[in-house]
């Protein structure tokens, strides 16, 4: 339990990021393993899929959900299937 006011909405705010960061490294996991998938099965939409993983993986970047050398460890892995 915060003692201040501030610590309280500190602490809301926290709550809020924690939630809305989690649902979007999730929504990029899925995105980031159809790419992989259609990659490895050579799917003809797989150029689609990747392209929309780097999106994701680059807005995730500059929203700081991940660290941007995490999102450029993760785009060059995804590259290199393609």
């Amino acid at each position: 339990m915060p003692n201040h006011r501030s610590a309280a909405k500190r602490q809301r705010q926290n709550e809020k990021r924690r939630q809305r960061n989690s649902a979007f490294k999730a929504r990029m996991r899925r995105i980031m393993r159809n790419a992989r998938s259609a990659a490895d099965s050579e799917a003809e939409d797989k150029d689609a899929l990747l392209a929309e993983a780097v999106r994701i993986v680059q807005k995730a970047r500059s929203r700081k959900v991940i660290h941007p050398s995490t999102a450029s460890r993760y785009v060059s892995r995804l590259m290199q299937r393609a």
